[in-house]
């Protein structure tokens, strides 16, 4: 983009049509009402440089002025609705607790949360007559068009396409808010180069306490005239649940660092710096062992154990431990070390009860012993009546109704995994 001095848009490009924005933002916000705030904390900004509409943390909507003008006003209301979709549902922050990184996975994001979006919006468009006069242009992403069910959240459709062997169609890219990708452009340099400041993270934070708000007394005071999805979203932001992805991973992260972070002298190999006729120790960072154990009993679902199986790798790979300082175990009765490379996929197998206390027993008696201990449990197992030592790491799976187990010991750091849902919150 190019701005004049005053901030504006220098002479040569092209400018928006403000009268046909503000008509298609008060048709979106007449459709839906609940998304009026929301809606006009917008700032819109004309950016040829898209392939449509998109969207920045800062709230800013980048919009393309020859789409603009080539879209009905019902279309720009219903992309308009989407791309503030992607602001309001943190797209663009939970893309980065999904490790969404590369220029393919980020690609791959994008069409997952287009389809957890546009589900709900084509639902409304038919179900609610206010939604009527919105659409959506140029064949929308959906659950349908991918062969993936509805009602279903990003993370989901990211999980299946990530995995498929043939990546998703390329869409257009719908920008910073969706993915959580850099600009390129700090505040400073945004204000620098003419663009409007847009909100702070504050500022996002409290507006969608204030729209969650909205929605679940609109939905308390008349039952069905909130979309499902949006109402699931609303309560969701105001009875928050900790999320056990970033709680594990910040588990990790702490107890590889104690023994990353313990520094000191070694004679193994010799510093750059020399001395005449001295040998000087080099300064020794050692990496962490890791032993993972996972809990193969017959109590355990393979969905959960693969579950957790993933996002424990996924930690240990995102802190660089090599392979060779990693070692999983299946344990039952007794403890297994699995054969080969440990990979984001492994295959478990065993069945009946678990004895935790011998597993970790039998991690620790390997030589050379881990110094951290992941154990991937439903907890229906006793446990060593002392600490081991090393720092332990409890990733506790939920259990089947009417089930009941013994409590974790205090010494072990405990993340308790909680199941997917099938219905949508974002």
């Amino acid at each position: 983009m190019v701005f004049g001095p005053s901030g504006r848009l220098a002479p040569g490009r092209a400018r928006l049509d403000h009268t046909r924005l503000a008509a298609a933002r008060l048709r979106a916000a007449d459709a839906q009402p609940f998304l009026a705030v929301a809606l006009y904390a917008l700032t819109p900004i004309a950016d040829d440089s898209c392939q449509t509409f998109a969207v920045d943390e800062r709230w800013r909507v980048h919009v393309n002025p020859a789409k603009l003008a080539e879209w009905s006003i019902a279309e720009v209301a219903g992309v308009l609705l989407h791309e503030l979709g992607h602001v309001l549902r943190d797209h663009a922050g939970r893309a980065r607790t999904a490790n969404a990184v590369s220029e393919q996975e980020r690609l791959t994001w994008n069409v997952a949360a287009d389809a957890e979006i546009n589900d709900d919006l084509l639902a409304a468009i038919e179900e609610d007559p206010r939604a009527a006069e919105l659409a959506l242009p140029e064949s929308p992403v959906t659950p349908q068009a991918l062969g993936l069910p509805a009602g279903k959240v990003a993370e989901f459709y990211y999980a299946v396409l990530r995995d498929r062997a043939d990546p998703p169609d390329p869409v257009p890219d719908c920008g910073p808010g969706s993915h959580g990708a850099a600009t390129g452009l700090d505040a400073g340099k945004d204000l620098a180069a003419g663009l409007p400041a847009g909100l702070s993270a504050a500022e996002v934070l409290l507006l969608r306490r204030k729209v969650a708000v909205d929605i679940a007394r609109l939905g308390g005071s008349y039952p069905g005239s909130a979309p499902g999805g949006w109402l699931r979203w609303a309560q969701a932001q105001l009875r928050p649940r900790l999320d056990w992805r970033r709680l594990l991973s910040a588990k990790v992260r702490s107890c590889a660092a104690a023994v990353s972070g313990a520094a000191d002298y070694s004679y193994a190999r010799p510093p750059r710096r020399r001395v005449p006729g001295v040998v000087l120790p080099a300064m020794r960072r050692p990496l962490p062992r890791v032993g993972v154990i996972v809990d193969t009993s017959g109590s355990v679902t393979d969905e959960l154990l693969e579950l957790a199986w993933t996002e424990v790798h996924g930690c240990l790979r995102h802190l660089g431990i090599r392979r060779d300082l990693l070692t999983v175990y299946a344990a039952d009765t007794e403890a297994r070390v699995l054969a080969g490379a440990p990979r984001r996929q492994v295959a478990l197998h065993g069945g009946g009860g678990t004895d935790m206390a011998e597993a970790i027993g039998a991690a620790l008696r390997q030589r050379p012993a881990p110094d951290l201990v992941v154990v991937i449990t439903d907890g229906l197992t006793p446990w060593p009546s002392e600490g081991p030592g090393r720092d332990v790491i409890v990733a506790l799976l939920p259990l089947a109704p009417g089930l009941r187990r013994p409590p974790v010991p205090s010494w072990a750091h405990l993340v308790e995994v909680t199941a997917p849902r099938d219905a949508t919150e974002g």
